[in-house]
């Protein structure tokens, strides 16, 4: 069988093949990510009776920039059929690519992998969400609750929120994590709370989010609130709790902070060189991780999530990355008022694991991607924070109680990671234990 390539109008052929009218497939493949996809993945059992016999036209998105086949039985064995090496195309009668099926690759998978500066917003909805997580039948169940209404908030509710970082998002996140908080019976309720990292300063989140609270109820003096913030969602809490917002009383009884950058990170700085044509090729680390996604499925997600965020760099303009580099104003600022809660902060920091074997495809080049440029010099870090930066010693009554010396982990892991999450739960519950 000869597959041939073309982008979507650009073949006349009526017994093609158009990848975009079959997203289903990549479901099926158990490679599904959150929202809009910037890539597909499809077989050759999937292109069976889609055309001739011996020449199948497959119609892919105009904004193609990479085509891959690799072996389903062993994804080290691969091949870039196309790479758009321009930022324009023009239209051509001329396949993208072809691929003979005889050159023998076993059992093949087709990756085509689309432009990605396009998506960047799809991934960071401006629209702030609550919604509130249960299990049912073993699945994790999201239900969006309404930011204009109180909710029916008995007194005195135990309520665990989560709260994400940069570029990311609550739902569909961090199963791990609640995996583990419902299957401890702990909390009346737990919530998680989705933002726009890239609109306004980390100051203005927080102002957001306490009105936010003030408004649902949640924030309601008489509640025990637990807050889960990841990375940026840290400095959030901090920022909140450190506002002339009458705190006096707040329902906050723990703030657990995870690979937060309390002294900001490099990567702020860095920006868009790190992933940029002259650093790396974008879509060639996407590539990787879809090949991890292919073999790890969901156990994956964890580095998908790390992935978009870096992405996120490219071209991005949010306050939120000037807030986030070390000196910063806002830092600077940040660090010199003391923030309260009632029954403990616990601050957690990981360095990259010297066992490299479990790693993945993506894991490891990015890696070697953040030795290569020398992102954090010879500072230790969990690919995304400083340990420093997430372990600093802010003001805070009670002083903040840091996590175990020399975890070793990923930016991703410390609410996406079962091993992670149980031994981070160990320490901050142990009372309730």
């Amino acid at each position: 069988m000869k597959y041939s390539f073309y982008r979507e109008q650009e073949t006349e052929e009526v017994e093609s093949f158009h990848v975009k009218s079959h997203e289903a497939l990549a479901l099926e493949r158990n490679v599904a990510v959150v929202g809009k996809k910037p890539f597909f993945v499809f077989s050759e059992q999937d292109l069976q009776g889609k055309g001739a016999e011996d020449n199948l036209y497959i119609e892919v998105p105009a904004d193609t920039a990479c085509i891959y086949v690799l072996n389903e039985g062993e994804l080290t064995d691969y091949k870039l059929l196309y790479r758009d090496v321009h930022a324009e195309h023009n239209k051509s009668s001329n396949p993208l690519a072809t691929f003979e099926g005889k050159e023998g690759l076993g059992d093949k998978l087709f990756v085509i992998i689309r432009r990605l500066k396009q998506f960047i917003d799809h991934f960071n909805p401006s629209i702030p969400r609550l919604y509130e997580i249960s299990i049912s039948k073993g699945d994790i169940v999201e239900q969006p609750l309404s930011l204009d209404n109180r909710l029916a908030i008995q007194p005195s509710e135990k309520i665990a929120l989560i709260v994400h970082g940069f570029f990311s998002a609550s739902e569909q996140n961090f199963e791990a994590l609640k995996q583990e908080l419902w299957n401890r019976n702990i909390y009346d309720r737990i919530i998680g709370y989705s933002y726009a990292t890239n609109i306004q300063g980390i100051e203005a989140h927080g102002d957001q989010l306490y009105t936010i609270l003030q408004d649902t109820g949640i924030g309601h003096e008489d509640n025990e609130v637990d807050v889960y913030a990841h990375s940026l969602g840290g400095l959030l809490l901090r920022s909140l709790l450190t506002n002339a917002h009458n705190l006096e009383k707040h329902p906050i009884q723990r703030l657990i902070l995870a690979g937060v950058p309390n002294l900001g990170t490099p990567l702020a700085v860095y920006g868009n060189s790190i992933l940029s044509e002259h650093g790396w090729n974008v879509t060639e680390l996407l590539f990787h991780l879809i090949r991890d996604l292919i073999q790890k499925g969901k156990d994956a997600l964890p580095a998908y999530e790390l992935f978009i965020s870096q992405v996120a760099l490219l071209e991005s303009k949010s306050p939120v990355l000037a807030d986030m580099s070390p000196n910063s104003p806002f830092l600077n600022r940040l660090n010199k008022q003391e923030i309260t809660v009632a029954k403990g902060i616990y601050s957690f920091g990981y360095q990259l694991p010297e066992d490299k074997l479990h790693e993945g495809f993506f894991l490891e080049r990015y890696r070697e991607l953040l030795k290569r440029l020398h992102v954090f010099q010879n500072e230790e870090h969990d690919g995304a924070v400083p340990c420093a930066s997430s372990l600093y010693p802010f003001y805070a009554e009670p002083a903040p109680l840091i996590g175990k010396e020399e975890q070793r982990g990923w930016h991703s892991w410390y609410f996406g990671e079962e091993k992670h999450v149980t031994m981070l739960l160990e320490e901050v519950l142990r009372e309730r234990l």
